[in-house]
């Protein structure tokens, strides 16, 4: 599926032959912002016209058809970044002033607004949420602001909120997180602990583990690092930002904002282009 077309359309393409199985014109009233499926049935779509769509998927062989669709309304900005759940039967969507709400999605509702507050317990507007995830594991939400990124529980109670760009190099003060991703395997070693990867500036994305301390608060724990290493300059990360992250049982496939996939394997790093 693309989007971003100047004609505002959405376009769905078979994998193996590229061949257009659908195309869909206004959509939105304007651009299409983002979007998310949240089942191979279920389609949600955000536009700059502040409105959230839940469309229903047909697929065939030959075409890809959106018979109906329902709308949500609450947003008073263009929405920049969704989320979904079917697990939780949960869906979140953020918009440029920041405002986050959650959305139930059998009911096709709206729930309750996530509220961004500093120490004090103030209310804080106007903080972007550059990407947001929902665990179908454990229902926990991340959302990245900038250089923090926030947990939450599907109830919308505040986990722990954390500076994850910090560095020993100086550059890095100017790092913000670029995706996200939970780790939701099962059968193997890695569901003993729930795992969230952040994807960075410079090729980098870090892996955490949540996780409580002694007094019962919740932390993260830095496991892992992982490199988007440019093979053809002597191991140096691509300058790109990692703005995909799929996360597997032996390996974590990224993406970068330049098209480039890789696949990351326990510290060995290999492009998936190299293997063609």
């Amino acid at each position: 599926m693309e989007w971003g077309f100047a004609d505002s359309s959405v376009r769905f393409y078979s994998t193996d032959s590229r061949k257009l199985l659908g195309l869909f014109e206004h959509m939105h009233n304007g651009q299409v912002s983002a979007a998310a499926f949240v089942d191979s049935k279920t389609l949600v779509t955000a536009g700059t016209d502040c409105v959230v769509i839940v469309w229903t998927v047909a697929l065939s062989a030959k075409a890809v058809e959106l018979p109906g669709n329902v709308c949500l309304f609450g947003h008073k900005w263009p929405v920049v970044t969704v989320a979904a759940s079917k697990a939780f039967s949960t869906l979140v969507s953020a918009d440029t002033e920041g405002r986050v709400l959650m959305w139930d999605l059998n009911r096709r509702e709206f729930v309750r607004e996530i509220e961004h507050a500093d120490k004090r317990g103030r209310k804080r507007r106007g903080v972007r949420v550059q990407c947001a995830r929902i665990s179908g594991v454990t229902g926990h939400l991340a959302l990245a602001r900038g250089r923090m990124l926030a947990l939450y529980t599907v109830n919308g109670s505040l986990l722990l909120e954390r500076d994850v760009c910090g560095g020993e190099e100086e550059e890095e003060d100017e790092d913000e997180i670029a995706s996200l991703a939970f780790y939701e395997g099962v059968g193997n070693e890695w569901v003993e602990r729930e795992l969230v990867f952040t994807g960075h500036r410079r090729g980098v994305v870090n892996c955490w583990n949540l996780t409580t301390d002694r007094a019962g608060a919740w932390t993260l724990e830095l496991v892992k690092r992982l490199n988007h290493v440019d093979l053809r300059r002597e191991g140096a990360n691509y300058a790109a930002a990692v703005s995909c992250i799929l996360p597997m049982a032996q390996v974590v496939y990224t993406g970068d904002e330049e098209g480039r996939v890789v696949s990351i394997l326990f510290g060995s790093v290999r492009s998936l282009a190299d293997i063609e």
